[in-house]
């Protein structure tokens, strides 16, 4: 695997905004994808990440890697371990590694990424989406 990232939108923090509901912030640990040498790998998406007072009522239900080629269309991944989401984020900042399987059919070149992410909040059902980076994804 290799890194190779964009700087995305920045929070007054200095960090990366991942949702409404969870706050990212980048630095310590350099860039915040380690792409794939081929094809057929997975992405590792490295966040740090706690959660906003905002989301303090809620548990993320389920998440989704979609990602775009230079054909600028939105692809479905998928998780390596699909089922239930086991981990919920804390009130502290923490490391937390993300992997995920690409959709097949990707083409060589500069890929965008971003997490759909399902929240239940106190029985409602909330959409977010964190921003995106990039990544070069070699042929």
């Amino acid at each position: 695997m290799h890194s190779a990232s964009r700087p995305g939108a920045q929070m007054a923090s200095g960090g990366r905004r991942a949702s409404a509901l969870l706050a990212a912030h980048e630095g310590r640990w350099g860039d915040p994808v380690e792409a794939p040498d081929s094809i057929n790998e997975n992405v590792v998406l490295w966040l740090t990440v706690a959660r906003t007072r905002l989301g303090k009522n809620c548990r993320l239900t389920d998440w989704t890697p979609l990602v775009s080629d230079c054909r600028n269309l939105p692809l479905a991944g998928t998780r390596p371990h699909p089922g239930w989401v086991r981990r919920q984020i804390g009130n502290d900042f923490e490391k937390l590694r993300v992997e995920m399987v690409p959709p097949p059919g990707l083409l060589p070149g500069w890929i965008e990424l971003y997490l759909v992410l399902d929240y239940d909040c106190s029985g409602k059902h909330v959409p977010d989406r964190t921003d995106g980076v990039t990544y070069q994804l070699l042929g």
